[in-house]
């Protein structure tokens, strides 16, 4: 849009999913303002009345969302500072990397936000501009000719105060949020109840101690079962999700031998004056910090431009939240290596605050650390960045447990030591290979989609054609599915702020059936096309049951994986789906073709099938402080 006419109208009315439309009709009748929308929903809004608007992404280029891109990764690191440094360390430990990502996946929307109000403000220097509240602020660090319009519906939710938990009675299925509090409540209950029945079967080896943390029994539910056969001790550490919570876990966890920690295992009186003695300290520390602005201004700014005001709420809340909560963690792990000596940790992540603690604590009593490959990365060149970023290399640890020897060639890339990286292949795959070998599955004749949609760990995911890219897909599934009369299934992912589209499906066909929650590998099982969104691990397992996988491609800044490069399965977009999807309907001998590719892939991609548990117990077994 040319700048000459950016400026044809004084008033500009800044409208984001905050406000209610109510609130600014009459505003818009009386003084017909610019209108410019900020978010997929308040565009759809507008879309649908009929009203002239611009979205605000049209203020920002592509090369744009690559410099936001970078930046906020060197935003997100504010606490590795020098000027600063010392006033977020508590006993060794920066408490600010300790929650780096959840600081990420909040500046990402409000840094996004900036960079298009400062491109707006170039061509509108003397416009008056009409805001929500989330926006008031950042318009303000422009002019002062600005108006806020309050809703009373606004979300004023800075942290992640709550969590999914899935729901699912026979074919119903949903998910409620519940306060962490109330969470933690009711993982010491569980603790509680299990703690003297887990406690009296535990038989000590004379074999290495190792430290699991945060690893689901379910999910590791065949490493577990073998536990007995190997000479290791495992001690289960669990913040996250409790060890167990039902006879099917607890079964698990009683045959493994292995020891469990947690909070209510360890906490005892003296413990809980360590953490109030910390605390303490640390707010000492956190009242200078704040009143460091000087730097706060200078560090969060771009092109001289200071959001510092925008940002310091967010980052003020999640700071002090989230190192409360860190005292008491890191108390409770220094305990922990107290009480045991271990001759290394297994972790799966080195984002997790837990994870972050142990690594830390290992790493000053030279114990090694072992990072096991959690899913499949994004493994092209685009995606290096953020691989980085996330850790999906490994910043600390010492060996990194891969899958097979295709990552292992992906994670040199990444600038880790390839003699670093152990070829043991997936444990939670083993499970996946004793059914299919075991059990005769009926395919019931319907077709799967693994739904993911955009979210805020990325700018280019952020914008409003990310959004139409990916809703255009789903509507195209969803209506060649039923013009064809075939049944669909629509799994969405279970990450927090996954989109549900139920009514955006059941518009297009009622019929069509959506899980919000739920194990997918059933479904997966017994599908007769599988269907994802991008790249997913499920596709592995997708191959390895030989099914046909379609994989559209909504994301192109996330570059080719080796998914799309090895052919091991369709890759499509709207407009080429309808006659992928037909032909492998129709075609036998096609979709058989797609299915050999996708089983030569996963054969190449993962190495020891089926026997993965029982080399990461040989590697744990035969790894101490020496090696």
């Amino acid at each position: 849009m040319k700048q000459d006419s950016l400026s044809k109208n004084d008033i500009i009315l800044l409208f984001d999913s905050s406000m209610n439309f109510q609130d600014v009709n009459k505003i818009i009748k009386e003084k017909k303002p610019r209108i410019i929308t900020f978010d997929y929903e308040s565009h759809i809004i507008f879309e649908e009345k009929n009203i002239c608007h611009e979205i605000s992404d049209i203020y920002i280029s592509k090369n744009d969302l690559d410099i936001m891109q970078e930046k906020s990764y060197l935003f997100a690191y504010w606490f590795d500072e020098s000027k600063i440094s010392d006033l977020v360390q508590y006993g060794g430990i920066n408490i600010g990397e300790l929650f780096y990502f959840d600081f990420y996946h909040q500046l990402v929307p409000i840094f996004k936000n900036f960079f298009i109000i400062m491109k707006l403000f170039e061509v509108n220097k003397n416009s008056s501009f009409i805001t929500s509240a989330l926006l008031f602020d950042t318009v303000s660090c422009f002019t002062n000719s600005v108006i806020e319009i309050r809703s009373n519906e606004i979300n004023s939710k800075i942290c992640y105060d709550a969590i999914k938990i899935p729901f699912k009675i026979g074919n119903f299925s949903h998910s409620f949020s519940i306060p962490y509090n109330y969470l933690q409540h009711l993982t010491k209950i569980f603790e509680k109840l299990f703690k003297l029945l887990l406690l009296k079967h535990h038989k000590s080896k004379n074999g290495n101690t190792v430290l699991f943390i945060d690893f689901t029994t379910k999910k590791y539910n065949v490493l577990f079962n073998m536990l007995d056969k190997f000479l290791v001790n495992v001690v289960k550490f669990d913040r996250i999700v409790p060890a167990v919570w039902n006879f099917e876990s607890y079964s698990i966890i009683k045959k493994s031998n292995c020891l469990i920690e947690n909070y209510s295992t360890l906490i005892d009186k003296s413990l809980k004056n360590s953490i109030e003695q910390g605390r303490n300290l640390l707010k000492n520390k956190t009242n200078l910090l704040w009143q460091q602005n000087d730097f706060f201004e200078s560090f969060f700014s771009l092109d001289d431009k200071s959001f510092w005001t925008i940002i310091k709420p967010i980052l003020v809340k999640l700071y002090e939240k989230k190192s409360n909560e860190a005292i008491q963690e890191i108390e409770l792990t220094k305990k922990l290596f107290k009480k045991y000596k271990f001759n290394s940790i297994l972790i799966w992540t080195e984002t997790h605050v837990n994870h972050l603690i142990a690594i830390k604590l290992a790493k000053k009593e030279n114990i090694p650390i072992h990072f096991i490959q959690h899913g499949f990365p994004a493994d092209s060149d685009e995606a290096i960045p953020y691989m980085k970023f996330g850790r999906g290399n490994t910043y600390y640890s010492d060996n990194f447990l891969v899958w097979g020897n295709v990552i292992k060639q992906y994670v040199s890339r990444l600038g880790f030591s390839e003699n670093k990286v152990k070829v043991l292949g997936n444990p939670y795959f083993d499970g996946i290979f004793f059914n299919k070998n075991n059990n005769m599955v009926t395919n019931k004749n319907f077709i799967l989609v693994a739904a993911s949609s955009p979210t805020n760990d990325s700018f280019h995911d952020m914008t409003v054609e990310s959004m139409k890219k990916y809703l255009e897909s789903i509507k195209k599934i969803c209506e060649v599915s039923s013009r064809m009369e075939k049944d669909l299934v629509i799994k969405l992912h279970p990450q927090p702020n996954e989109l549900d589209i139920t009514d955006f499906v059941k518009n297009i066909n009622p019929k069509i059936t959506v899980l919000k929650s739920g194990d997918i590998s059933p479904l997966i099982e017994s599908c007769d096309v599988f269907i994802v969104m991008d790249i997913s691990t499920t596709i592995l397992e997708a191959q390895i049951h030989e099914k046909p996988v379609i994989a559209f491609r909504t994301r192109d800044h996330l570059g080719v994986s080796e998914f799309i490069k090895s052919n091991s399965c369709i890759s499509t977009t709207v407009d080429d789906f309808e006659s992928l999807f037909t032909r492998v309907l129709t075609d036998e001998k096609f979709k058989q073709e797609v299915i050999e590719r996708g089983t030569k892939f996963y054969k190449n991609y993962l190495s020891n099938p089926g026997t993965a548990s029982k080399n990461v117990l040989h590697f744990l077994e035969n790894t101490d402080n020496k090696s």
